[in-house]
């Protein structure tokens, strides 16, 4: 079969996300059922993003290949990267494994965590839209976002005196992209200066979802407060362990990341206040900015 044929295999029943370089879509193979949809990603071949097309033919060809990856081909300009759609029935269940979101292969399956939305979907039913419960913590609205607290720039936006006001004793970060720009081992001038304004009115840990343990030493090292990592967010397991060792309740407490479904997520299981925050580091590479994108596809406020 040519590549025009296996993209004419593919029809586009509802769109995620688009730029001028990438196209994401839900797909349909075949009869409309939930078991023949498909995360249908086009990429413009543009030399600029060559990297991103090596990137995928390299995963694409590897033994270890996931096996969500399902097809990669080149259609006249475009290339195509073709996932298979695994449908997510309770969030709830879902949060209980480790979802690393630290390679790109990774950040693939993390899409059939994305709440699906879109009007020409909901003709399969609410059990393909329906992708989150509605456990106690989680308010969601008619279109199932995660409604969120405080959507905000960057962390320096952040309004401290009102979260005081509020009765807020417990400052959790997460590390990576929202209070050190990601892989660096470093803070940033000005980010030391904005810790130091605030560091002595709160409890304030820096929790991450990082399994390195020689970084999140190093990190240690500099940081002004507690780092803990292998936190397995969107599980909240590791945050109410903290909150448990300094005598805070989660209503006390708040999360401020740049993840929805990690950071925002793992603080509305706990039952905390949430701030979702834009990556501290503005030149993040196109893959990144993608998952980015889709991400807050989910949420609210």
């Amino acid at each position: 079969m040519n590549n025009e044929a296996k993209r004419s295999d593919y029809l586009v029943v509802g769109s995620l996300f688009k730029d001028e370089k990438i196209s994401v879509s839900i797909a349909c193979k075949g009869e409309k059922r939930t078991e023949n949809l498909y995360l249908l990603n086009e990429f413009v071949y543009d030399k600029e993003d060559l990297y991103v097309f090596k990137k995928l033919f390299s995963i694409f060809s590897s033994p270890k290949k996931p096996k969500e990856f399902v097809d990669f081909f080149v259609s006249g300009e475009k290339f195509y990267a073709v996932f298979k759609y695994n449908e997510t029935n309770n969030i709830k269940k879902k949060f209980e494994r480790a979802l690393s979101t630290t390679h790109f292969d990774d950040r693939c399956r993390i899409l059939e965590l994305i709440l699906m939305k879109i009007d020409s979907i909901n003709t399969f039913g609410p059990e393909f839209s329906g992708c989150i419960s509605e456990p106690e913590n989680i308010k969601v609205d008619d279109d199932k976002n995660i409604i969120i607290d405080y959507n905000l720039k960057n962390i320096y936006e952040i309004d401290f005196t009102e979260l005081k006001q509020q009765g807020i004793k417990c400052l959790m970060f997460d590390l990576d992209s929202t209070v050190m720009v990601s892989k660096s081992s470093n803070f940033l001038p000005e980010t030391v200066e904005w810790f130091n304004s605030f560091i002595k009115d709160f409890e304030v840990a820096i929790i991450s979802n990082n399994k390195n343990d020689k970084y999140i030493e190093e990190a240690s090292k500099i940081a002004p407060c507690r780092v803990i990592g292998r936190a397995d967010k969107p599980n909240p397991k590791v945050m109410e362990s903290y909150l448990n060792s300094v005598g805070i309740s989660p209503k006390e407490a708040i999360m401020i990341g740049d993840r929805p479904l990690t950071d925002i997520l793992a603080g509305k299981l706990l039952g905390c206040k949430t701030i979702l925050v834009g990556s501290i580091n503005p030149h993040e590479n196109l893959p990144t900015k993608i998952v980015r994108a889709l991400e807050r596809s989910t949420i609210r406020g």
